[in-house]
């Protein structure tokens, strides 16, 4: 964290603003459907976990007005390791990304309003 903290750092007091992106959850060379991260979750972190660390990195930079938005997720799309593919509104805790994007949109949110 120290690095991540100096890189918004740096880039913020040069005046470019930042949006915390929350891309994948392994450590690992991104994209493709049969990674494992295509979801908010996966085998090694719970959604709970996921919201966690979001809320956790809205609270960490909130004072800082350069910080200007969280992605909740970038690129949502099927977990075939899994055998998850991503739906919206139908009420599945484990593929429904509006349930998962408004839960921690709201937990965004009640940490840092603005």
């Amino acid at each position: 964290m120290e690095v991540f903290d100096a890189t918004v750092e740096s880039l913020t007091q040069a005046g470019a603003m930042i949006i915390l992106n929350n891309h994948i959850s392994d450590a690992m060379w991104c994209c493709g459907e049969w990674d494992g991260n295509g979801l908010w979750h996966n085998k090694n972190y719970s959604a709970d976990q996921w919201i966690y660390a979001l809320v956790e990195l809205t609270d960490r930079y909130k004072d800082n007005r350069f910080v200007i938005g969280n992605d909740l997720r970038n690129e949502i799309r099927d977990d075939l390791a899994e055998g998850l593919r991503p739906k919206w509104g139908i009420g599945n805790e484990k593929t429904d990304w509006k349930m998962a994007a408004t839960k921690a949109g709201n937990a965004v949110l009640a940490q840092n309003p603005d």
